[in-house]
């Protein structure tokens, strides 16, 4: 706003030179002064406008770069909160497995016992009762 007061300024004064000149000559070269004053300050103006729009495209650009900071910066906090979850998560799978493992095994080893006491006693029975029916059979194979 300034640089277009003091261009209009500039122009008024040129303008008030040529028009009191008193030869023409002078007075040809106030106007052309004032028509340069006239395309220095349109240049001028423009080049403050464009400068000011410049200005205000940063300042947008700024401001939508910041709110993509704070936003990122909120996601960052989301994704801490959501690992620890995950984590603590982890160890009580981990820790649930382990108590069920343990829990499954202790009965199973009793199973197993009673399992391979059974199995020994029913050998041992079986070889007993298979020695008897030989000894019986071959016994009334003799009298043939």
């Amino acid at each position: 706003m300034a640089a277009e007061a003091t261009g209009v300024a500039l122009l008024g004064i040129s303008a008030m030179q040529a028009a009191y000149m008193q030869q023409l000559v002078n007075r040809v070269l106030g106007i052309i002064s004032v028509l340069l004053s006239l395309i220095f300050v349109v240049f001028l103006i423009r080049s403050i406008e464009r400068e000011n729009k410049r200005k205000t495209e940063l300042e947008d650009a700024n401001e939508e770069i910041n709110k993509r900071k704070n936003q990122l910066q909120r996601m960052s906090v989301e994704l801490d909160k959501s690992n620890t979850q995950l984590r603590e998560l982890d160890n009580a799978k981990s820790e649930f497995i382990s108590i069920a493992s343990h829990q499954l095994r202790t009965p199973l080893s009793v199973i197993k016992g009673y399992v391979s006491m059974l199995w020994k006693v029913l050998m041992v029975n079986w070889i007993k009762l298979n020695k008897m029916f030989w000894i019986k059979y071959l016994s009334t194979m003799k009298g043939w």
